[in-house]
């Protein structure tokens, strides 16, 4: 029983946290009262579909402040999206998803690429990481 436990967590560490996403970019990404810019990793490409944001909290306790972050996606053609009306999805004791159901992309356009996002904060969060894109169809 107790290598099966080892073995199912194992399995949501090496398949992006059970869900959450791909790897948008790495920390420490530190809010403050400013907005706050972060590049991608690499592009991500999205359709006419929703983005899910998922923030993984450099201490556990700050992922009660989830709710606080708000957040915008730059396109690579210096759009700026804000996503508004997320709804909250915990999935751990430091990680937080925010689910966006609106459409990042017009219907029927060609998927946009999307470089990085803007966070902000009325309060200090620290964040080691962000995770996500469009949710698996």
């Amino acid at each position: 029983m107790r290598s099966s436990a080892f073995f199912i967590a194992a399995s949501c560490a090496a398949l992006t946290a059970c869900g959450s996403g791909q790897k948008l970019a790495d920390g420490p990404i530190e809010l403050t009262g400013m907005s706050h810019r972060v590049q991608f990793i690499q592009p991500v490409a999205a359709g006419a579909g929703g983005w899910e944001l998922c923030f993984e909290f450099s201490t556990p306790a700050d992922s009660q402040k989830a709710h606080q972050i708000e957040s915008s996606l730059l396109s690579e053609a210096g759009r700026v999206i804000q996503l508004t009306g997320p709804r909250f999805d915990r999935r751990g004791e430091s990680l937080v998803c925010h689910i966006f159901a609106e459409p990042v992309a017009a219907p029927g356009a060609p998927p946009t690429l999307f470089t990085g996002v803007i966070l902000g904060s009325s309060i200090p969060i620290s964040l080691r990481g962000i995770r996500g894109g469009p949710p698996a169809p």
